[in-house]
């Protein structure tokens, strides 16, 4: 058997890997804590919109469009929720490094500490647009909003400490953290740059990854975070199809295709891989975990809508289709 699956109702929007397992967002509100045979499923309701792992491997964390922060223990039956419910979000993100937890509420970023959810600092100078994500990376908080900057922060000084904004020139969507050297930043029109985080520079920086990593005749439609795939920078084309191609950056403006995989139906939302496994999730509503080194598909697999309702599907194409307030 060359891959694992699940399904559930909604369709999969974020999906995180930690040692026990794997925890995935779905469109419906709630998280899902998986085994890593995928046969053990724990479901929990909480409304969310964005999710991010913890340094407990059984912990989790989510926020609502409300601004409700949870987290979600796999070992308990019910979510831990953390915040009082403020104002509807149009956009919101979050992150998790030791005991901090940064969350963007629109334009604006609050850095937590975990024991105690008490707010260690505010940072609202960095972004005049909605924050569309967060993440913690060589120990500093990165930020990356539709005003087109990503802003690298030591967060511990507040506002004093933005250290480097990095101007893409697009409003921005998707961030990926490679490995310690290496950010990665993908703009809502499939630009992606790689960022060189010892020597302050952008390495890599190209309008359209889709005219690069495409394969055969079919039209890619979103190009995902960037990760590590065999020591190299990584990034993953995903298609309508729900075929997903993982490719290495061979430096400049450079990538040679990896892997190419059929496993879904419909379009990959969100991937990671962890050594040679594979995880994704997307809008069929399945998780598939499987080998780098195979190309695996479902057999006598047929194209077909997913059977989410309209609402679902409005609610997660946020990130694909960015909102924006006056």
């Amino acid at each position: 058997m060359n891959y694992l699956s699940s399904q559930h109702d909604g369709y999969g929007l974020e999906i995180n890997c930690s040692p026990i397992g794997v925890n995935v967002l779905w469109s419906d509100g709630s998280l899902s804590w998986y085994s890593s045979d995928l046969k053990q499923e724990k479901n929990y309701q909480v409304n969310g919109q964005r999710s991010c792992n913890s340094n407990d491997p059984n912990v989790a964390f989510t926020i609502s469009d409300t601004g409700v922060i949870c987290s979600i223990d796999c070992r308990q039956d019910q979510p831990n929720i953390l915040t009082k419910p403020s104002n509807h979000l149009t956009e919101t993100a979050i992150a998790s490094f030791d005991i901090g937890l940064a969350v963007s509420f629109k334009t604006y970023i609050k850095c937590f500490d975990i024991r105690n959810m008490k707010v260690v600092c505010t940072i609202n100078e960095a972004h005049c647009d909605d924050i569309v994500d967060v993440a913690f990376w060589r120990g500093l908080l990165v930020s990356a909003s539709q005003d087109n900057l990503c802003c690298i922060i030591d967060y511990t000084q507040g506002n004093n400490g933005i250290l480097d904004t990095i101007n893409v020139g697009k409003p921005l969507g998707l961030l990926g953290v490679a490995s310690n050297k290496y950010l990665t930043i993908v703009s809502d029109d499939n630009a992606f740059v790689i960022y060189n985080g010892e020597t302050s520079t952008i390495e890599c920086q190209i309008d359209d990854l889709r005219t690069i990593t495409s394969i055969g005749d079919e039209t890619p439609s979103t190009i995902l975070k960037g990760c590590m795939i065999d020591n190299k920078i990584g990034t993953a084309t995903s298609f309508d199809s729900g075929k997903l191609v993982l490719s290495t950056w061979l430096g400049t403006n450079s990538f040679l295709p990896r892997s190419e995989a059929h496993c879904h139906s419909a379009l990959v939302r969100d991937y990671e891989v962890i050594n040679d496994i594979v995880y994704s999730t997307g809008e069929d509503g399945k998780i598939f975990v499987y080998n780098i080194n195979t190309s695996p598909r479902q057999q006598g697999q047929l194209l077909h809508q997913s059977k989410v309702t309209t609402s679902l599907r409005e609610r997660g194409e946020r990130r694909s289709n960015r909102m924006s307030e006056d």
